[in-house]
C-alpha cells in the first residue's frame, strides 16, 4: 500500500473516530468493522483460539465505546488505539487465568 494511500485512510479513520466521539454511533460502527479483521488476528495470535479471540474482542468494543473520551486525534491513530484495546483486553485475560492457576495450584 502506497503511502499516500494509507495517509488517506489514516485520516478517513480520524475523521469518523472524531464523529464518534461526538456521539455518532453510524461512525464507530464503520470504524470498528473496517478493522475488526485486524483486532481478530491480533487477538487469535494472543490467545491461540478463534472463539476466545472473538469473545475478547467484543469486550474490547464495548471498552473502546465506553472510553471514546480518551482517544486524542492527532495521535498514532484510532487503528492503533483500537487496536492497543484489543491487545491489552487479550493480555487481561492471560493474566486472570495465570492468576486463577496459581490460586488454584495448578501448572
Amino acid at each position: 500500500m502506497s503511502a499516500c494511500l494509507q495517509a488517506k485512510l489514516d485520516q478517513f479513520d480520524e475523521e469518523l473516530a472524531n464523529r464518534a466521539c461526538n456521539g455518532d454511533k453510524d461512525a464507530l460502527s464503520e470504524v470498528i468493522e473496517r478493522h475488526h479483521a485486524s483486532c481478530i488476528n491480533i487477538a487469535t495470535f494472543i490467545l491461540r483460539d478463534r472463539s476466545e479471540a472473538e469473545n475478547e474482542v467484543k469486550k474490547a468494543y464495548w471498552r473502546a465505546f465506553n472510553h471514546l473520551d480518551q482517544y486524542h486525534p492527532g495521535g498514532p491513530g484510532f487503528s492503533a488505539w483500537l487496536q492497543r484495546i484489543v491487545t491489552n483486553q487479550c493480555l487481561m485475560l492471560i493474566r486472570v487465568r495465570s492468576r486463577a492457576r496459581l490460586m488454584s495450584g495448578s501448572e
